[in-house]
């Protein structure tokens, strides 16, 4: 998959509180959560820069940029945030992960496309934000 996160979750515990995930592949807009290097990819498994005592129940890997889910509903975006694909109301890339703002109810379900991000909420509501230019939002421009 050339050219994309290749997000595999190795959920490893190196205590009875902190979960972490490693992470290897291509990095140019920070996708992997990894500071960029020398050079854009990462071919070995390296720890992610994300820790939580929580439980994570789902990532997901768009074109350039990565989303995480916890359990309590929580969602943190990393990577390339040029059409506000992260839905930390910038487009600003991240090379760690940010928290996604949201005032709805828990998330329950993430996907991640090229550049847009989509969410199922515990309310069963579908939200949307990123890249829309070909409708794929559903809405009739590109949301931040």
């Amino acid at each position: 998959m050339r050219g994309r996160a290749c997000f595999v979750m190795l959920c490893l515990l190196y205590s009875t509180v902190a979960i972490s995930l490693h992470v290897w592949g291509q990095n140019s807009y920070g996708q992997l959560g990894s500071p960029l290097d020398t050079q854009n990819t990462i071919f070995e498994p390296r720890k992610m820069n994300f820790t939580t005592t929580k439980s994570i129940k789902q990532i997901a890997a768009g074109g350039y940029h990565g989303l995480i889910l916890l359990d309590s509903g929580d969602l943190y975006a990393t990577g390339d945030n040029r059409y506000g694909q992260l839905g930390d109301n910038t487009v600003i890339n991240r090379f760690s992960p940010v928290s996604v703002l949201f005032s709805h109810s828990p998330i329950i379900f993430i996907q991640a496309g090229s550049y847009h991000s989509i969410a199922l909420t515990q309310n069963m509501d579908v939200i949307t934000w990123g890249f829309n230019e070909n409708g794929q939002l559903v809405r009739r421009a590109t949301i931040f």
